[in-house]
């Protein structure tokens, strides 16, 4: 436990901060949501499909979604818990290839087509987080060009 004070309004505020423990499924200690690796890569040939992998650790937290983003757009989510999981959105020179796509409890791989440069060139994000009480978040980013004929 550890003490943090802060002035708010000209008073001395004390606040107590609890390390979260939690316990997995099989009762051993967990840290809580870790991105353990994304992947991606540096140099596409446009003529060719781009693979996309993040793979996490939930640290026996339920997971809430899986997103992915360029250059800070949004382009796909994948909410196990929603009634429609998967929701993609329109990105420029980002086209999934939704039936070789696949996301899981402990990781999400994409399949892009139809790339072009620059327009599929740019910063691809995975973006993890978890559900209540925690609301953990953990990201990756990866730069790629897209390069070559094409």
């Amino acid at each position: 436990m550890d003490l943090f004070y802060f002035w708010s309004f000209g008073c001395l505020v004390e606040m107590v901060i609890r390390p979260q423990i939690h316990l997995c499924k099989n009762g051993d200690i967990c840290a809580g949501l870790r991105l353990t690796n994304m992947t991606a890569p540096a140099l596409q040939d446009p003529r060719k499909d781009m693979e996309l992998h993040c793979r996490f650790d939930m640290g026996g937290e339920e997971l809430y979604a899986v997103k992915w983003y360029k250059d800070d757009h949004e382009f796909f989510r994948y909410t196990p818990a929603a009634s429609v999981t998967i929701t993609q959105y329109p990105v420029i020179g980002v086209h999934v290839d939704r039936h070789s796509s696949k996301c899981m409890p402990d990781g999400c791989d994409l399949l892009l087509k139809e790339l072009s440069r620059p327009q599929s060139s740019g910063a691809y994000r995975c973006e993890v987080s978890s559900e209540a009480p925690a609301f953990r978040l953990a990201s990756q980013t990866h730069n790629v060009t897209v390069a070559g004929r094409g």
